[in-house]
């Protein structure tokens, strides 16, 4: 499979469904905190991990935009952004300008672990973004990155470059690189499954006739 069939593949499944097969195969906090909320509830997001990490920088004459861009060219398509911008939340993690560069890159999302702003325009412009809420402080004068594409630790969660990242209305979770198929195949036949489900309790089957026959729900 390719990236972007893999990509597309998820982005059919829900993160339910991929976190219960994490669950079977031992892999059981592979969830990202319940606090990420996506700017559009009703759409999904998968993509290859792309992890970042800035910093708390209280210098007033540094500006920290040439190194933002640097960082911005580096994202690849069919990626989504991990940022951790630091513990010390000190301004917007993610704007506007930052959405259209990414998105125009082939990014498929970003999960930030901060607020955000320009969210309005970022809506308008339809990208997804996983984030703790909405802030108007610059960074400017106050934040600089740190580096990109090495792997950061993200709410106890070690993200590395190639991990499957899955978000929609439940929250975000994360696939190991080595996984990432073998997940995809189990939750692609899990959600199958759950849907001849359905079907039977509609027809007026028991939930222990559905259960005894699948096993599971």
């Amino acid at each position: 499979m390719n990236p972007r069939e893999i990509c597309e593949r998820y982005e059919k499944l829900y993160t339910g469904a991929v976190a219960d097969i994490l669950d079977e195969k031992g892999f059981r906090r592979q969830c990202l905190a319940k606090e990420l909320r996506p700017l559009f509830p009703e759409r999904r997001a998968a993509g290859f991990a792309f992890p970042a990490l800035g910093e708390a920088y209280g210098n007033v004459g540094y500006d920290c935009r040439p190194e933002i861009l640097k960082f911005l060219g580096a994202v690849p398509a069919d990626s989504m952004v991990v940022f951790d911008p630091g513990k010390e939340k000190v301004c917007a993690a993610w704007g506007e300008f930052m959405a259209l560069v990414v998105r125009n890159n082939g990014c498929r999302g970003v999960v930030v672990d901060g607020p955000i702003r320009d969210t309005e325009m970022i809506i308008q412009a339809g990208f997804q973004i996983f984030a703790t809420g909405f802030w108007p402080v610059s960074s400017v004068g106050r934040w600089r990155p740190v580096h990109c594409g090495q792997p950061i630790v993200f709410q106890g969660l070690e993200i590395r470059s190639g991990d499957l990242v899955l978000g929609d209305i439940d929250g975000v979770v994360v696939v190991p690189r080595p996984m990432v198929e073998e997940v995809l195949l189990a939750a692609e036949e899990c959600y199958r499954a759950e849907r001849s489900m359905k079907e039977e309790l509609r027809a007026g089957k028991t939930m222990e006739e559905v259960f005894a026959k699948y096993g599971r729900w």
